[in-house]
């Protein structure tokens, strides 16, 4: 049986990236743990609370900025889905792919 959140068919990347994430109300720090071709993983501070549903708009180095949606929180952190019309976005992740791959 999977987690809450690994719903995810496309190859997940390690990453270890500071971004700053905003909803409606408020900016706050994260840690984007993990990317795939469709959404990320991130570590969120104690004060965040968000529904499934939640629209975010995420912003990192390397990954840019993009609006996301979150799907479920688990132990392991807030799993979001990324706008489809990302393309930066996927042309990061392909980068990101890359770097794994060779190591």
């Amino acid at each position: 049986m999977r987690e809450g959140g690994d719903r995810r068919a496309a190859p997940r990347y390690p990453v270890t990236l500071t971004a700053r994430v905003r909803d409606a109300a408020r900016s706050y720090r994260a840690a984007i743990l993990d990317v795939s071709a469709g959404g990320l993983l991130m570590a969120m501070p104690d004060a965040f609370v968000a529904a499934p549903g939640t629209v975010l708009v995420i912003d990192a180095a390397i990954l840019g900025t993009v609006r996301a949606r979150v799907v479920t929180t688990s132990a392991r952190g807030v799993h979001v889905q990324v706008d489809a019309d990302a393309e930066d976005y996927g042309v990061a992740v392909r980068r990101v792919s890359r770097i794994a791959q060779s190591w």
